[in-house]
């Protein structure tokens, strides 16, 4: 997967992932492969993923994947609410640094 990462400010930034190789069997090139070229993956920063959850929950959204990775929350929005694969990483965390 290769991706992108683009300041939007001076605290925010927006990743965006997409497969490189198709014969790579993988989430993304099977995504990819039912919905045609594009981007696989938005990654956006937040500050607080619990708050972020809850609301989810209550509009009735999906949440795809809940993680700690390495003390960062991190949570995936499925793709058929959003068109994409939507994750929202929890900002401040000891080894997040979304800005490489």
């Amino acid at each position: 997967v290769e991706d992108e990462v683009m300041r939007m400010g001076k605290d925010t930034a927006l990743e965006s992932c997409e497969p490189v190789d198709p014969a790579d069997v993988n989430a993304a090139t099977k995504f990819l492969g039912r919905g045609g070229e594009g981007g696989y993956m938005a990654v956006i920063e937040i500050p607080d993923a619990e708050v972020l959850r809850a609301r989810l929950r209550d509009a009735g959204l999906t949440i795809a994947h809940e993680q700690n990775h390495h003390g960062n929350e991190l949570t995936q929005l499925h793709p058929r609410e959003f068109g994409t694969l939507l994750e929202a990483d929890e900002n401040g965390g000891p080894k997040y640094e979304i800005f490489h």
